[in-house]
């Protein structure tokens, strides 16, 4: 029996483990997938398993559960997320290496398997490519071995176990073992048998490992590639060939190392991820024993002085932080779940991604390698919370691995299971020491592993920064949430290259100034890019009768970091984002600008010209297409190149803007042809401020209110109110709710972290309570002074034909504020909201997502974004006008002097403030209108103190803020 002992000993972390290998397909191994319905029980602790699980004759007695899949997920115990405490903290009183022993959810798995008298004269084998805390195998009720790390593969021989016929597999898995110190990262704290089982049945001789090391001369004119293959029971008689496509290139005794030489080799890069293929051949003097095909590139990657090269360029890196999620599944995903993620980063221009934090499936590797990523291989090791509390550094004896012999080969374990299985994929571009782990010789004789490897690859580890003992733990100066004035600091004195390994924090409506971050990339040329923190919300879509009720860390088992883990540029069940959008726009590898009939392209990528792409535009007047074109260009590589696309545009007071789309000309395998990779707009022309009614017609003034009778209908204020209650026409009153004054808005995570909340607490009594102190009609112009707790206002209205024309006067005021402008509601039977502006919905003054000037359509329903922690969303910019109509065309047109934000959501400001989750939201029986002269940006520097750049900051209108109002 295993020894339960050993869970709480970090120094025994694996017994009879097969040792890592390279995971390749060979024509000596059939693989049967042990995937599906297993036997199984659970238990709170370990100590109370009892042996029915080893037991054939009890399977009967046992419940079901799935393989891969979580026990959370399947009812055994509770899900439970937390970003840097640990999942005990609070409930136990234990240090490093100790571990829970009130509960520690521990499973019980058993399935039979059929082996056969010609399997049982093989070499068998059990594979569990990942298993959470740990695997305890057992084959007919004998132990066989013990494995931590949850995220690389353990491997056991189980061939002396077996007997022709029925065998039992039983397997224990137990939440909590020392490893799990290892484990703290920011996720869903999870346990199971989470990735696939196989059984491995193997020709006693087989080609058992291979280790391949493409490597270029200095001018890139010659490839060597030298071959390691590992041969199992090999024997003198025994040779092992190496070909590169069809070509014998190399052949040696088995055991020997191969070597061969290409010339002028294709090299493989992120834009162009050309892939040689080289065949192993191993055969005595008759016969073929095994064969394996395993893709390589060849692509080089080293530093100079404080630049990184790839392929003799400075390496820009467009990258994005990617956890393994599925929001019904957890970190059970598919091949094809991993597939369309990388798909959908390629088509929104993402180059890189780094496998926060833990090494991902095999088969995402190969697919960065078909699709062209460059990856950051993270080792499965976090010990956050053993050195900061509530974002202080404050290590103690307790912090590990640090310098402590113990976790030493616990470690280096970690590393090399990652680094022996993903060897041979060219789209590794680092191996990183891990996450959040302090720093240490531990962490430095990790480091010092990697290089031995001498496989062209980069040490990436950020903990350097909080360290600085060992700064040879990493080769770059990698950091997270670095301000760009600090970036800006770094570069005068640099020593080494610098990357942001998490960047631009995406929680909720956030990832504003990205386009800063990428712009430093040309001005401080030591800055090479950064990750984004992350890729996709890891919230759970546990309710299939409310698909939409997206759920973060609240009401599961605590302690939580509530939403902290929804962060993504995706939202949990992988819809699209603005987010998303502004980071194709940002991460565009070709950047636009424009002025008048000419469009200016620079081509940011570093080895290829953009004779594959398409370069269409289209002239638009008052956002209706008038004209347009396309053209090629064999625009090179880092070249801006001036393209004049119509003749010069005559004097007008009209609007006339330009879009310019690069599309793929060529179909490739994430995209089809046609597909727009970026896109701009600019304005053509220079356009004063537009003219609203000079003419003014006068009000009918009654006891109570005040109104002014038009061709289509009656507007109508009320004098007790001080408001503008109705727009009435023979559809009915089109104002649901009144028009008042707004300087609030429902905060973002943002706006919460950073304090601004507590900042603009006036605004929000402001927008609650308001009064009208005075009023005052002369000259057909109804003034009225709106008074709040924070500040008075003027309203001054003025009619004309169909239209009233509203005029505010503000105060200057003491600080930044949310917003400024009117809010109403409207009737829901006014859901066509048409606009002409920016096409793209939810857009601030920091993420403006390329500004795509023109006139759109949508259904309101459109513009509620499902944030997790429900907040301000919805925003449009640059609005020339905004029309909101019925079926029938029947409603409003409302118009701005100057370009106005606006945005047409089910809920108003304070009821999105008020819920924690979308089941909260009301239902209403209308739409809640914002007008705004301006809002303040989203930020996103970071969650939780960072604030909004200066210059995204709202202060208020300058001058009279002027708005007019059309019934349709």
């Amino acid at each position: 029996m295993f020894n339960l002992s050993y869970l709480s000993d970090p120094e025994v972390f694996q017994i009879n483990r097969v040792p890592a290998h390279a995971d390749f397909v060979s024509e000596a191994c059939k693989s049967i997938s042990l995937d599906g319905t297993w036997h199984f029980l659970s238990f709170f602790r370990p100590e109370e398993a009892d042996t029915t699980f080893l037991d054939p004759a009890k399977l009967d007695t046992m419940g079901t559960i799935e393989v891969p899949g979580h026990l959370q997920l399947q009812g055994h115990g509770l899900l439970q997320y937390t970003n840097t405490m640990y999942s005990w903290d609070g409930k136990e009183n234990i240090v490093p290496p100790q571990i829970p022993t009130h509960q520690n959810l521990t499973g019980c798995y058993a399935r039979t398997i059929q082996i056969s008298r010609s399997q049982l004269e093989k070499e068998i084998r059990i594979r569990f490519e990942g298993s959470e805390s740990n695997v305890i195998l057992y084959v007919n009720g004998i132990f066989v071995g013990y494995s931590e790390d949850s995220f690389t593969p353990s491997e056991f021989c189980i061939t002396n176990q077996l007997k022709e016929g029925d065998n039992l597999i039983s397997v224990m898995v137990t939440r909590f073992c020392s490893g799990s110190w290892l484990e703290d990262q920011d996720f869903w704290r999870l346990s199971g048998i989470f990735r696939s089982v196989h059984l491995l049945i193997l020709e006693k001789t087989h080609i058992e490992d291979v280790f391949l090391k493409p490597i270029l001369n200095q001018d890139f004119s010659l490839g060597a590639l030298l071959a390691k293959v590992q041969v199992a029971e090999a024997t003198a008689d025994q040779t092992v060939s190496l070909f590169v496509g069809d070509k014998l290139l190399a052949e040696c005794k088995a055991g020997d190392s191969l070597s061969c030489t290409l010339e002028n080799p294709l090299l493989w890069s992120a834009e162009n991820p050309f892939l040689y293929h080289a065949t192993i051949v191993l055969k005595d003097e008759k016969t073929i024993l095994d064969k394996t095909t395993i893709p390589f590139g060849f692509r080089d990657i080293h530093i100079e002085g404080t630049t990184i090269l790839l392929n003799g360029k400075r390496l820009l890196i467009h990258g994005v932080n990617r956890h393994e999620f599925h929001c019904k599944k957890g970190r059970a995903i598919s091949k094809e779940d991993i597939y369309a993620d990388l798909v959908e980063m390629k088509r929104n221009n993402i180059n890189a991604v780094r496998t926060s934090h833990y090494p991902n499936q095999s088969c995402f590797y190969d697919f960065c390698d078909v699709l062209g990523l460059y990856v950051v291989d993270e080792t499965n090791l976090e010990t956050h919370g053993t050195w900061m509390v509530f974002g202080r550094v404050v290590p103690d004896e307790h912090t590990i691995p640090n310098c402590k012999e113990e976790w030493k080969e616990a470690v280096l374990d970690r590393a090399s299971s990652m680094a022996m299985r993903d060897k041979n994929h060219p789209s590794i571009i680092f191996w990183s020491c891990g996450n959040e782990s302090y720093g240490g010789s531990v962490l430095d004789s990790e480091s010092d592993y990697f290089r031995s490897l001498n496989d062209n690859r980069l040490i990436h580890y950020e903990g350097i920064f909080h360290d600085r003992r060992y700064p040879r733990t990493s080769d770059v100066e990698s950091r997270m949430y670095a301000k760009i004035p600090e970036i800006q600091e770094y570069s005068k004195h640099a020593t080494k290259p610098f990357i942001l390994c998490e960047y631009s924090h995406s929680m909720g409506n956030s990832t504003g100034n990205l386009e800063e971050y990428v712009a430093l990339e040309q001005s401080h040329p030591v800055y090479h890019g950064g990750f984004i923190w992350d890729f996709v919300d890891q919230a759970f879509q546990l309710d299939d009768k409310n698909p939409d009720n997206l759920s973060g860390g609240f009401g599961f088992d605590m302690p939580t970091d509530g939403y902290f883990c929804t962060n993504g540029l995706l939202t949990g069940d992988r819809k699209t984002t603005a987010k998303m959008k502004e980071v194709k726009y940002a991460y565009s590898p070709f950047p636009m600008a424009g002025e008048g009939n000419k469009l200016t392209i620079t081509n940011r990528n570093l080895f290829i010209d953009a004779s594959s792409f398409l370069i269409a535009w289209t002239l638009l007047k008052e956002g209706v297409a008038v004209s347009s074109g396309s053209f090629k260009t064999d625009l090179g590589a880092g070249e801006t190149k001036t393209f004049t696309l119509f003749d010069p545009l005559p004097d007008t007071t009209e609007t006339y803007s330009v879009t310019g789309e690069i599309r793929l000309d060529v179909a490739t395998k994430w995209a089809e042809k046609g597909f727009v990779i970026a896109k701009h707009s600019f304005l053509a022309n220079t356009v004063g401020e537009v003219s609203l009614p000079q003419e003014i017609e006068p009000f009918i003034k009654g006891s109570c209110n005040i109104g002014y009778r038009c061709e289509k209908g009656v507007f109508l204020y009320s004098l007790f109110l001080g408001q503008w209650e109705a727009m009435l026409t023979n559809q009915g009153n089109l104002l649901s709710r009144p028009v008042k004054l707004e300087t609030w808005r429902a905060p973002t995570n943002n706006d919460k972290g950073n304090g601004n909340t507590l900042l603009w607490a006036p605004y929000k009594l402001a927008s609650l309570y308001q009064r009208c102190t005075k009023y005052h009609l002369a000259e057909n112009v109804l003034s009225t002074v709106i008074a709040t707790p924070s500040f008075e206002a003027e309203c001054r209205y003025t009619c004309h034909g169909n239209t009233t024309t509203l005029t505010v006067l503000a105060p200057s005021f003491p600080t930044s504020l949310p917003c400024f402008g009117i809010s109403f509601a409207i009737d829901k039977r006014y859901h066509n909201v048409k606009w002409f502006g920016n096409t793209v919905i939810d857009t601030y003054q920091d993420r403006l997502c390329g500004n795509l000037l023109g006139i759109a359509q949508e259904d309101a329903s459109s513009f509620y974004t499902n944030h997790n922690d429900p907040q301000e969303c919805g925003n449009l910019t640059d609005l020339r006008y905004l029309e909101l109509t019925d079926d029938q065309g029947h409603g409003m047109r409302i118009r701005g002097e100057k370009p106005f934000e606006g945005s047409v959501l089910p809920y108003s400001c304070h009821e999105l403030e008020n819920a924690t989750k979308k089941s909260e939201l009301p239902t209403n029986d209308c739409f809640y209108v914002r007008i705004l002269d301006g809002q303040t940006g989203v930020g996103g520097d970071d969650s939780w103190g960072a604030p909004v750049h200066d210059k995204y900051l709202y202060k208020g209108p300058e001058g009279p803020w002027r708005i007019s109002f059309e019934i349709l």
